[in-house]
């Protein structure tokens, strides 16, 4: 189901409103940390993910109709399948799940408990995300794309993959060895174009970081990066911090080379969206929304020797900035 912008605005708007996800809604309407809490004790002696998932034959779908399913490492995953209207929480990390498709679904962190994530997708190809629900959590992601390392001899990156018409709201807190929290973090190879999509999401932001960061950790610009990410028709909105800038979209590595197309970032009204290039990262933006925001360019490394540099564009109403060759690109 792809969403209209106007519905995608709305979700937005939604933030840190009350959303109910179809029979836990009154549950869900209490306050977020009694909310989980709540869940936590029905989740007890239910399923586990890896449980779920070892159940299923390749090819096969389940409806869970709401079932609450706790997060878990899951190894093996069987190829093709499909799963739908389950309720997870806690954190999930699928090994190579190729042509994996999860629909119609709730991901709800635990604001009690520091998680990586709260679903991530190691390696794989072909896998789906769609017209789910990703809400709270004390994460550095509510959804990750990441290396496989456990493939044996090789390391193997998440390709093809598509997130679309999903919800991401408000994160709880960032995970405490990790500075930032984000909605969606891809950290990958840059070796590897991985031909990924983001279309028709909306995110409501948190104070925490970036809802979109696409690229590296910055410890080794040179060669982190991901490539072949490209996020359409999204609503991206976030949350100001003391300076009154909205970071909706980080990118960050040498390497890295992305395209938001269709998009619209938002931001409350006397703040200003703000993307980031850092690194040497490229970005594409066609077609973009600002209605008054901030792009910049940042660096700290040259041949080896560091060196701060930056250079900020302010987005008038209505107008289109200059290129920054070989960083950020409009159309």
């Amino acid at each position: 189901m792809s969403l209209t912008r106007r519905q995608l605005l709305e979700r937005t708007a939604l933030g840190a409103g009350v959303v109910a996800f179809g029979d836990l809604g009154t549950l869900l309407a209490a306050s977020p940390a009694s909310a989980t809490s709540g869940l936590r004790r029905q989740v007890a002696g239910t399923r586990t993910a890896a449980e779920l998932f070892g159940s299923l034959r390749p090819g096969s779908s389940v409806d869970l109709h709401g079932e609450m399913i706790e997060g878990t490492d899951v190894d093996s995953v069987p190829a093709g399948v499909t799963v739908q209207n389950g309720t997870f929480l806690g954190q999930m990390q699928l090994y190579d799940a190729d042509r994996v498709t999860l629909e119609g679904c709730t991901f709800i962190g635990d604001p009690t408990t520091e998680l990586k994530t709260i679903c991530k997708f190691l390696g794989g190809d072909g896998w789906q995300v769609l017209d789910s629900t990703f809400r709270g959590g004390v994460v550095a992601s509510q959804l990750g794309m990441g290396l496989n390392t456990r493939a044996k001899g090789r390391q193997t990156v998440p390709t093809n993959w598509l997130v679309d018409s999903c919800t991401f709201l408000p994160l709880d807190g960032q995970w405490g060895e990790y500075p930032q929290g984000h909605a969606i973090y891809c950290l990958t190879s840059p070796r590897v174009r991985m031909n990924a999509r983001i279309e028709h999401c909306s995110f409501s932001g948190s104070p925490f970081g970036a809802p979109l960061k696409l690229g590296g950790t910055g410890n080794d610009p040179h060669r982190e990066g991901v490539k072949g990410v490209v996020v359409t028709d999204c609503v991206i909105g976030g949350v100001p911090d003391d300076a009154g800038r909205c970071l909706a979209v980080l990118t960050q590595g040498q390497r890295t080379n992305v395209a938001l197309s269709g998009c619209t970032l938002t931001a409350p009204e006397g703040a200003i969206p703000w993307v980031q290039a850092m690194d040497g990262a490229l970005v594409s933006l066609e077609n973009t929304e600002l209605p008054q925001g901030v792009v910049e360019y940042a660096t700290w490394w040259r041949g080896g020797f560091i060196f701060q540099t930056e250079k900020k564009i302010t987005v008038a109403p209505g107008e289109q900035p200059p290129d920054i060759p070989h960083h950020i690109e409009w159309s």
